[in-house]
């Protein structure tokens, strides 16, 4: 008995490392989409802070 309990045991721990590469995988892509938006992000408030800059030093 304790071999056919040890055999479905396996066999749970074997179905449980399916389920976690496979969220793993749809957890990569989601990153994936906002790093390509965080580039953008910070690209858009660069030229805003030279332009705040040249601002500074107009009024000086």
């Amino acid at each position: 008995m304790v071999c056919t309990l040890e055999r479905p045991r396996t066999l749970v721990k074997s179905t449980y490392t399916p389920p976690n590469p496979k969220p793993l995988l749809p957890d990569l892509q989601p990153p994936s989409k906002p790093d390509q938006t965080e580039p953008s992000q910070p690209s858009q408030t660069e030229p805003s802070e030279p332009s705040e800059t040249e601002e500074t030093l107009d009024s000086e």
